[in-house]
């Protein structure tokens, strides 16, 4: 490499000989004899024929100032630029006179349009047939193939060998540079080309990725850090079991991979970008979250001619939320208030911005497509978010990805901007404000499935507690809107009178879905309704939704549920999570305080309805030698007892 750079020198001294001016040139210029458009006037002498003259005396008349042109011929100002030998510059310099009568003509057309020929310098000329001194008058007259009024300082070389050895010195030092970086790139280049041998480290520290095609496994490992990747074949190791799940994006498979059961999520081919994507969120720093779904691994694999792209996760027996509400006969109210905080508080750790240490940064991260079917149940009370294809990031005030869809999701979750199309992509803020909207209504398909129970006991006259009479419910065949369903066939609720899951006891009041008693056992024989599912089919289109969310501005019905303590609270939240101003919506950290504040409320309320049914219990177990007593202390300790409940039930409202 040095031998070449010594053999590129040995140009040099040509190179600077034809940076510098050729000094032969320079004399030959001066040698030039210089033409002045000058023509002494024979005849009267009038201030008509008077020029502004300073040619010197070999072209000016009387004076060094004046000469003395033919009335039909024009009076010149040129200007050209010639160099300086003193501040070696090249220095305008303007030049005054008579031009001469084109020959046969009546005017100096030769001489004023004599800058339109090319010349060695730049030079430019105008006229004037006014006479009276008009060319000085004229402005200053502009090159015509050259930029005005642009100074090139010129600095001297002082020797050929000192020019020549900069020349050398910055070739050498180039090369030594390039040296270094070749170096380094072959050692990084055999290192990689080694087999793995070190474990694997903490989640504190991040292996860096080559490219998409790459292999990947983690370490499973909590704390703030990413998904410890590894070049790693995975496709080879997994064993299929059976399909759990089939969507518009591919299918989900149960597997065993080393030593442990996982979902397999396998994209089709023309669904590259949401693997892609979903890959690149998995990856981000600092995501791993109790509330969502672990990462395991991301591969591309070749199966019968047909490109498989692979999602490897955590795998859940519970299944997505919207299969464990369909099996649930019932939930209790704490049950429900767990999964929607739990749901809630892993949308709240995407939408946060997360600064750790060595510049490492978690960015805020909008879902898109929030619902029941994308938010898995990790166990009893427990909810992690999962499936991040349509998922953006804010990085840097940029959003990723650069080309995206506003439209897109699920059109039963869609927000009113977003159905709409007046979402700003621009604007990161309402992507996280249409997760709200969405999470809403996945909170209210949670809390439509909750037994709200009487507090209080209903007595008959003798003592012992009314029996409810089972009620049924109709359903008609249907298939769900989209996402991944479990291969089984889906019920959509139609029937606009039961779509609130909600009937009158006998005293009129509306109380809990329909329930049926049977030996202290309390069951739900209905099956819980999606949203707006008594306003629009199960595969609504944006046209159907737009009818119902934007124009019409229908929700859920939330205004029948029972008056119980905490009902009023959740009633508020989801109208504040579902309005139609998005900037008016909460943000996911303000939703998880006010479930946890609704979550002190139910224990509280619960601790209350505890010590009144034991006190009942107890006056039940009297013995009945003292009737009148008894019979007197019940209708007291029951009165008392109700009185508080509403009381109670007064202050929560």
């Amino acid at each position: 490499m040095f031998i070449l750079l010594l053999t590129i020198g040995c140009f040099a001294q040509s190179i600077v000989s034809e940076i510098a001016p050729s000094s032969r040139a320079k004399e030959a210029a001066k040698t030039e004899k210089e033409y002045y458009f000058n023509r002494h006037v024979k005849g009267p002498v009038t201030p008509e024929n008077r020029c502004f003259c300073t040619l010197g005396p070999e072209a000016c008349d009387l004076d060094a100032e004046s000469c003395y042109k033919d009335r039909q011929a024009a009076c010149f100002h040129a200007v050209t630029d010639i160099y300086d030998k003193d501040t070696r510059r090249m220095v305008r310099q303007h030049s005054f006179g008579c031009a001469p009568l084109d020959k046969g003509g009546n005017k100096s057309m030769l001489t004023c349009k004599y800058n339109s020929s090319p010349h060695s310098a730049p030079f430019g000329i105008a006229c004037c047939y006014d006479g009276d001194y008009c060319n000085k008058k004229l402005p200053t007259p502009k090159y015509t193939h050259f930029i005005e009024d642009i100074r090139h300082p010129s600095k001297p070389l002082k020797s050929r060998y000192i020019s020549l050895s900069y020349y050398l010195g910055g070739l050498i030092t180039v090369g030594l540079i390039l040296t270094i970086i070749f170096y380094f790139v072959l050692r990084r280049y055999k290192a990689l080309r080694k087999p793995l041998k070190a474990p694997l480290r903490r989640a504190s520290s991040l292996t860096s990725i080559s490219s998409g095609s790459v292999k990947y496994d983690y370490d499973d490992t909590g704390g703030s850090g990413g998904a410890i990747l590894n070049q790693r074949t995975v496709a080879q190791s997994i064993r299929f079991i059976n399909e759990i799940a089939r969507g518009r994006y591919g299918t989900v498979h149960k597997a065993y991979y080393r030593s442990r059961y996982v979902a397999v999520k396998s994209f089709y081919t023309n669904e590259e970008q949401s693997w892609q994507n979903e890959r690149l969120v998995y990856e981000t720093l600092m995501l791993n979250h109790e509330n969502i779904l672990q990462f395991v691994a991301a591969d591309i694999c070749s199966v019968d001619a047909t490109t498989k792209m692979l999602i490897l996760t955590d795998y859940h027996e519970y299944g997505s939320l919207h299969d464990y509400l369909q099996q649930c006969v019932s939930i209790s109210m704490d049950e429900a208030l767990q999964l929607a905080v739990t749901a809630v508080a892993g949308l709240e750790h995407l939408h946060t911005k997360i600064v750790g240490t060595a510049n490492q940064m978690k960015p805020e991260i909008a879902h898109r497509d929030i619902k029941s079917k994308n938010i898995i149940v990790k166990r009893k009370n427990v909810c992690c978010v999962a499936d991040f294809g349509l998922a953006v990031r804010l990085e840097n005030g940029c959003i990723y990805p650069t080309f995206l869809n506003p439209q897109s999701g699920t059109r039963r979750y869609m927000s009113p901007e977003v159905l709409a199309g007046t979402i700003n992509p621009k604007n990161f803020v309402e992507f996280k404000q249409s997760d709200i909207y969405s999470m809403s209504l996945v909170l209210w398909e949670i809390f439509t499935r909750v037994w709200y129970p009487r507090y209080l006991p209903k007595f008959n006259k003798g003592g012992v507690l009314g029996e409810r009479e089972p009620k049924t419910l109709r359903h008609s065949q249907s298939t769900i809107d989209s996402g991944y369903d479990n291969g089984s066939t889906q019920r959509c609720e139609s029937d606009s009178q039961i779509s609130n899951y909600q009937y009158q006891d006998d005293d009129g009041k509306l109380t809990a879905p329909l329930l049926e008693k049977h030996n202290e056992a309390i069951s739900v024989i209905d099956r819980p309704v999606l949203c707006y599912s008594s306003e629009v089919n199960c595969d609504p289109g944006i046209e159907e939704m737009y009818n119902v969310v934007c124009d019409k501005r229908l929700r859920p019905q939330i205004d029948q549920w029972p008056k119980e303590p905490v009902v009023p609270a959740l009633r508020k939240l989801l109208m504040e999570m579902w309005a139609n101003d998005a900037m008016s919506r909460h943000t996911a950290l303000k939703v998880k305080m006010e479930l946890g504040k609704i979550i002190v409320q139910d224990e509280m309320s619960r601790n209350t309805a505890m010590k009144v049914r034991m006190e009942m219990d107890k006056i039940a177990q009297q013995p009945p030698s003292e009737p009148n007593l008894s019979t007197h202390s019940a209708h007291s300790m029951h009165t008392t007892s109700s009185s508080g409940y509403e009381s109670q039930q007064a202050a929560t409202e």
